[in-house]
């Protein structure tokens, strides 16, 4: 009971801070570093009427200034975005707050995503935490009710393979690699007109050699996808050739072959045939010589 109180009076804290609208988000920063530490010993213990008065809370003071964090990536600002990020995690893992989901993707929905939409480069802690939230989502799927809101946690885990920074990129080939395994996230509906957009930034990734450190995994990847579905990656290839104006139509057909081959027939290694699929399109783009 003495621990629930110190819960209460720590809310009312917080409230009272919300209805000043202060912008003093040091403070809320550690309000949130002792709620996330008191649901860590007793989260499965405390009563949905306290979570709920937390989250709406929360949600009142985050909400309108969620976008303004990633827009100035102020450092207790996004300090209170991870914790608040954390939270929703904790609601979304533990099977006896799975009733809570829905509140976490509607906030995901209606704030965190719409947001994160208008910023060409937001701060990367506030990607790495949000995409650790959409990969636990999506492991499971049937507490998802609507596909609309599969796709858009899946296309902004996918746009992760646009960035820059090289450990988003490996966390979030983790995440794709994991659903697969987990949910068989290639063969699902959902995932289908997405597959396309994976491809091509994971194709893109190799072309520009902006991540060399990960092809071992890029490839692997792509290998995994290609195998799972062997016709649409036939069509994406083509497609995705045919969009390329400094080849010819013999290079194309010839790059077209390297993998056509492997696909059609199992004896031949697919990850080598990738490899020389990016080692010859380069070749052809640049016009260098081969080693």
């Amino acid at each position: 009971m003495l621990v629930y109180d110190s819960l209460q009076s720590t809310l009312s804290l917080c409230v009272q801070i919300i209805d000043k609208k202060s912008n003093e988000l040091a403070i809320i920063d550690k309000i949130l570093k002792y709620i996330n530490n008191f649901f860590d010993v007793f989260g499965r213990l405390i009563p949905d009427p306290y979570i709920e008065n937390i989250l709406q809370s929360l949600s009142s003071f985050v909400t309108p200034q969620f976008e303004n964090i990633l827009k100035t990536a102020e450092e207790n600002g996004i300090v209170v975005v991870k914790r608040f990020f954390g939270l929703l995690k904790f609601l979304t893992i533990h099977q006896a707050k799975k009733h809570f989901v829905p509140t976490v993707l509607n906030f995901c929905n209606m704030v965190v995503l719409p947001a994160l939409g208008k910023i060409n480069d937001p701060p990367e802690d506030v990607v790495t935490f949000f995409s650790e939230l959409c990969y636990q989502l999506l492991l499971d799927l049937r507490s998802i009710t609507d596909p609309t809101t599969i796709t858009s946690l899946l296309r902004f885990l996918i746009s992760n393979f646009l960035r820059k920074d090289i450990r988003i990129f490996k966390v979030t080939i983790n995440y794709i690699t994991e659903l697969n395994t987990k949910v068989r996230l290639f063969t699902l509906e959902v995932f289908k007109p997405l597959q396309n957009e994976l491809l091509r930034n994971l194709f893109n990734t190799l072309l520009v050699k902006s991540h060399d450190l990960l092809s071992d995994q890029i490839y692997s990847l792509i290998c995994k996808l290609a195998q799972e579905d062997s016709g649409s990656f036939l069509q994406f290839l083509y497609e995705y050739l045919s969009l390329e104006n400094k080849l010819s139509d013999v290079e194309k057909q010839s790059l077209y072959s390297i993998l056509e081959k492997p696909i059609t027939v199992s004896k031949v290694p697919l990850v080598s045939q990738v490899q020389q699929f990016i080692t010859d399109y380069l070749v052809n783009i640049r016009r260098i010589p081969t080693n």
